[in-house]
């Protein structure tokens, strides 16, 4: 883009299994689709509609009041700040990875 800034175009289709130490695992679709920005000033942009996946740390889930590891399923705002802090929006919590591995 002019001002710098890369987009990234995410298509296809996309499977992320999770485990934990204990052999417990979960496969999820986080086919998306979305597009991501990368901005000259080193903030990120993520949006997307579909399904889509994230792991957060505990401040940046609480945050944007979701589970640690989800899936969500419609429109996706989230914005990845220079500072490390997230803002935005992670459409509907469609599975709660985190119950489900029992972590």
């Amino acid at each position: 883009m002019p001002d710098g800034t890369t987009q990234f175009q995410i298509t296809g289709a996309l499977f992320i299994t999770y485990s934990t130490d204990a052999g417990a695992s979960v496969t999820v679709n986080a086919s998306g689709p979305g597009t991501q920005f990368a901005f000259p000033n080193g903030e990120f942009e993520a949006q997307g509609t579909g399904l889509n996946s994230f792991t957060w740390d505990a401040v940046s889930a609480a945050t944007l009041g979701v589970p640690r590891i989800s899936v969500s399923a419609g429109p996706i705002d989230v914005f990845f700040h220079s500072d490390g802090t997230v803002s935005g929006h992670m459409g509907n919590i469609i599975e709660d990875v985190c119950a489900e591995l029992g972590t």
